[in-house]
């Protein structure tokens, strides 16, 4: 049996309609999976970056206060324009000791940073448990 030329013809484009079909099949499933890994992918570089701006303000405000004339105010001012900088709001800066400018030359100066995840996720209902940290950075105050 020989086909024409005209049945080849049909044969094709039946052919490349259930190519069409299948090929929206697969977009249908492969669509959701992508959509979730590429927002995914964002919250996890928003995430990094939020971290490595608290701990950037971190250094910031413990080099300031460790300078032989550094003063809780001038370090905390650091900070703040660090944050202000990166637009990261609702922040907490902590000292130990709470007053840089108290302590003798050698001794130890540690300042942690932390930021509420609204700055990550946007302004939700979301529980006061939700603040990221940076890690505790430490330098020795300065001598004259």
């Amino acid at each position: 049996m020989s086909y024409s030329s005209r049945d080849k013809f049909w044969r094709r484009k039946q052919n490349r309609n259930h190519r069409r079909g299948l090929e929206t099949v697969e977009l249908a499933i492969t669509l959701p999976f992508m959509t979730l890994l590429v927002f995914g992918l964002l919250q996890i570089s928003a995430i990094v970056h939020l971290k490595h701006s608290l701990r950037a303000a971190s250094y910031e405000a413990v080099r300031v206060a460790s300078r032989y004339d550094g003063t809780y105010e001038k370090a905390y001012r650091a900070a703040e324009d660090h944050l202000a900088a990166r637009k990261i709001k609702n922040y907490k800066i902590a000292f130990a000791p709470a007053a840089p400018e108290k302590i003798e030359p050698g001794e130890p100066i540690e300042v942690i940073v932390l930021a509420h995840k609204e700055n990550i996720f946007g302004p939700r209902p979301v529980p006061m448990t939700a603040w990221v940290s940076s890690e505790p950075i430490r330098m020795q105050k300065e001598t004259k």
